[in-house]
């Protein structure tokens, strides 16, 4: 979201009971997540675990370490985004008070005031027309009665609330919603800065690339050593089925 960028802002537009809807259940996700203690009481037992000794043991291990820094940073980057989602999600419900099924769009709104603004103008035309006439017809026809002069100052105070149409500021209804979308965009933008789940992000992605290179090392050097012992070694924490003439790190790898 990008809401000090004026082309997003054209782009932009907000169905309330849709986005409510994904902000809640994107927050409920990320922290089931974040808060899920599975992979790392896993990986814990097996650092933890004196079944498989020597030094492939010792390089596994290694390898296992990185993958649960990579795990830990990817829920710490997860429970930052749950609490920057869930902070948009309160001001969206504060800030976006229109009816649980509206649908805001700029582009929409900026439509409704071009067409709004027409009708004024039109209508005006056409008020004026009427006037006229009935003004010329009290001058000379006054003899045998007077004509209604109509007074189209109602109408033009609607177009105004509506649209705006004499005054272009943020007073008017559709101004007011366009003001209201933009303010809580850059709200919302200054929440993410705030947060800033881009480098946790970032931190994460290179956690697991170290991850990768130190489990592509000890898988190269490895793997044709202590086959039968690290095989067993697997049967007997995970409880798993693996041939005896396949052996990889990968096994218990996080992808």
């Amino acid at each position: 979201m990008r809401a000090d960028n004026s082309e997003y802002r054209d782009m932009s537009f907000w169905n309330n009971k849709e986005n409510e809807q994904y902000l809640h259940e994107s927050v409920e996700a990320l922290r089931r997540y974040s808060d899920n203690e599975d992979g790392n009481s896993a990986f814990a037992a097996f650092l933890s675990s004196d079944a498989f000794q020597g030094e492939e043991a010792e390089a596994a291990k290694e390898a296992v370490e990185g993958k649960l820094r990579e795990l830990r940073k990817l829920q710490e980057a997860a429970r930052s985004a749950a609490d920057c989602m869930a902070e948009i999600e309160t001001a969206f419900l504060d800030r976006m008070p229109e009816k649980r099924n509206a649908v805001i769009s700029e582009e929409v709104l900026n439509e409704l005031c071009k067409e709004f603004t027409k009708d004024a103008e039109e209508y005006r035309e056409s008020a004026d027309a009427v006037s006229d006439t009935a003004e010329f017809l009290n001058s000379v026809l006054s003899s045998y009665g007077s004509f209604t002069v109509p007074h189209a100052e109602r109408v033009y105070d609607a177009f105004d609330e509506l649209c705006g149409w004499r005054d272009a500021g943020n007073r008017c209804i559709i101004k007011k919603t366009q003001k209201r979308l933009q303010d809580f965009l850059e709200f919302a933008e200054n929440i993410y800065k705030k947060y800033d789940p881009d480098s946790l992000l970032d931190m994460a992605e290179n956690t697991k690339q170290e991850s990768q290179e130190i489990s592509v090392a000890v898988s190269n050097v490895y793997t044709d050593q202590g086959e039968k012992e690290y095989t067993d070694w697997l049967r007997v924490i995970f409880d798993i089925e693996i041939p005896d003439d396949t052996v990889a790190l990968g096994a218990i790898s996080l992808e």
